[in-house]
């Protein structure tokens, strides 16, 4: 379990996949998929949670609000490759849930943090609808820059839309933080100062070298 000031992220297990599956189906974050018009079945998101615990390439997490005590959303690192040491970063935020901002921003740092200490990752990267500004203020916000556009990339509305790259590099994260990644982590660390543990890795496997 990774755990903050504000939030806490679980691996996601057998009993959340409607959770999942819900949040995901949602016209609100369907919308910025880039398989929008496809919608997920029971049978297939159970299909698709066993296989993820079947998978070191990706990691799902369920992300809770702590005060509140409930899931806002879910958060991933996909396409694991500990070769060339990096993965992909995924958001969904459950709509209209109570928890936003502050809370969702502080499990991002989480996330991140976990790929970049415990998983060794050189690189995490992130791929953005270009209309999508919510997800490109947070993921500038925490220091994702754009590295390329995939021009007409997405078809939806009947017209094409391009495709946002935008990534962040493990030094940058660590040594050039934004203001809003060393705000959240000083209150990381009041927490722990506090005796409340910042970050653990149980239940999110162990520390990884780089493979060759």
């Amino acid at each position: 379990m990774l755990l903050g000031q504000y939030a806490r992220l679980r691996i996601m297990d057998s009993g959340d996949g409607e959770y999942v599956r819900a949040v995901r189906n949602s016209p609100q974050v369907s919308r910025w998929l880039l398989e929008r018009c496809f919608f997920i079945s029971d049978v297939q998101q159970r299909e698709f949670v066993d296989s993820v615990a079947k998978d070191s390439k990706q990691m799902f997490f369920i992300a809770e609000d702590i005060q509140r005590n409930c899931p806002f959303g879910v958060y991933s690192l996909k396409y694991i490759d500990h070769r060339n040491q990096r993965a992909e970063l995924g958001i969904f935020l459950e709509p209209g849930a109570a928890s936003s901002g502050v809370v969702a921003f502080e499990a991002a740092v989480l996330v991140l943090d976990y790929g970049f200490d415990y998983l060794n990752l050189h690189k995490i990267v992130a791929e953005i609808l270009a209309e999508n500004q919510r997800a490109i203020r947070l993921d500038e916000g925490l220091g994702l820059r754009l590295e390329g556009v995939r021009r007409r990339h997405a078809f939806y509305g009947g017209s094409f839309h391009d495709l946002l790259l935008y990534a962040v590099f493990r030094e940058d994260f660590r040594e050039r933080p934004t203001d809003g990644v060393r705000l959240m982590r000083a209150g990381i660390a009041a927490a722990a100062n506090r005796g409340e543990p910042s970050l653990s890795a149980s239940g999110c496997g162990e520390p990884c070298e780089p493979k060759t």
